[in-house]
């Protein structure tokens, strides 16, 4: 199990890890799309499940070995499809506060409700922006009977 220390130091590990890596997109060092061929990972996979949680390490070295070439990195300046949400850096840390607090925004009836009650004034502050004058209130997401809360 990992504590709150070994946590620490390993998220540090985490986040130099990912500028490094948000560097060399930048610098071109990965292509866009995988070369990977199919079953590549399923290959570098052991038999059966480990015993025991593996080092953080030996997880890193997974990532960098096997995880790394089968992905389309999406956030390359040479990838022109899509622009996801989480491009930036100050995303990147609000994904990871947003998984720290461990939220549960699914359609139960209290998380939903919570969840709406910080998510909606968030969203709505950006409608002038967007230009989604019309559209404020019901298809926003946030009529009562409209799925998200």
């Amino acid at each position: 199990a990992m504590d709150a220390e070994e946590f620490r130091k390993q998220g540090h590990r985490l986040i130099d890890f990912i500028a490094d890596y948000r560097d060399a997109l930048a610098r071109g060092q990965f292509p866009v799309l995988s070369r990977a061929t199919p079953g590549f990972l399923a290959a570098a996979l052991p038999p059966e499940c480990p015993s025991a949680p593996e080092p953080f390490d030996a997880i890193m070295k997974d990532v960098e070995e096997h995880i790394i070439p089968g992905l389309t990195h999406w956030q390359s300046p040479d990838f022109f499809a899509f622009f996801p949400g989480n491009a930036c850096y100050p995303a990147v840390l609000g994904d990871l506060l947003s998984a720290g607090f461990g939220v549960q925004g699914m359609c139960v009836h209290e998380t939903r409700h919570r969840a709406t009650r910080h998510a909606r004034p968030l969203v709505l502050i950006r409608v002038p922006v967007c230009d989604l004058h019309e559209q404020r209130e019901t298809q926003l997401c946030f009529h009562p009977y409209v799925g998200c809360g």
